[in-house]
């Protein structure tokens, strides 16, 4: 039963948040705007997801479809839910940063959340010998192992 009250849990969360704001970073100004899955419900299987080590969407809808079809019969198709989360992407940005400040207050102010470091690449490869682009003070060379390159730039750290 730990699952169930996880993701109930999760929905609610989600919920109030919706209700504190978080539809207006993905509102659309259509006349087909009304789907049968919410898109409350389309951000709680997309987290609850992850909560379940699954970190492509593919396999998360996957999941979703046969462990869960009962709590969201109106799923639909792998395209329709992939297209409708990337509609309502940027709501994302903004629950992440209501998702914080809810938990700043619940803990000290003091304590530092490093959640990704991401290089912004000025030049690449060859050209990052010579690039001239920004000072020195501000970037320079450096190595990116995600993505197995060297560039000249800034890493953005958020």
């Amino acid at each position: 039963m730990q699952w169930q009250s996880q993701l109930i849990t999760i929905y609610l969360m989600v919920c109030g948040f919706w209700e504190q704001g978080l539809w207006t970073s993905c509102q659309r100004m259509s006349n087909h705007n009304q789907f049968e899955l919410t898109d409350t419900e389309v951000i709680t299987i997309y987290l609850f997801g992850i909560t379940r080590h699954r970190v492509e969407v593919k396999s998360i809808y996957n999941f979703t479809q046969d462990h869960l079809s009962g709590w969201f019969p109106t799923l639909g198709s792998y395209e329709a839910f992939s297209y409708r989360l990337n509609k309502i992407s940027d709501a994302f940005i903004l629950l992440s940063e209501m998702i914080l400040a809810s938990r700043s207050q619940e803990t000290s102010p003091a304590i530092a959340r490093l959640v990704d470091s991401v290089p912004i690449i000025l030049a690449k490869a060859k050209r990052s010998q010579d690039a001239s682009v920004a000072k020195v003070e501000i970037a320079d060379k450096g190595f990116c192992a995600s993505k197995d390159t060297y560039y000249y730039g800034v890493k953005l750290h958020m």
